[in-house]
């Protein structure tokens, strides 16, 4: 885990939609959702619910 990372969690939740939380964070929103997919596999538990769009945390 690092603290950027951390920090897209935090626009995540802050906008509550993929898309601006990348643009929030200057990255896209494909690399958004890969780091997330990567901390989530590093925690070993999900932390974003998924469906057509963001659906909240676990």
């Amino acid at each position: 885990m690092d603290i950027k990372q951390l920090k897209f969690l935090i626009a995540l939740d802050e906008t509550r939609h993929f898309g601006q939380a990348a643009a929030r964070c200057n990255i896209t929103q494909p690399t958004l959702s890969m780091r997330l997919r990567n901390l989530e596999e590093e925690l070993g538990l999900p932390l974003v619910n998924r469906g057509q769009r963001f659906e909240g945390f676990t």
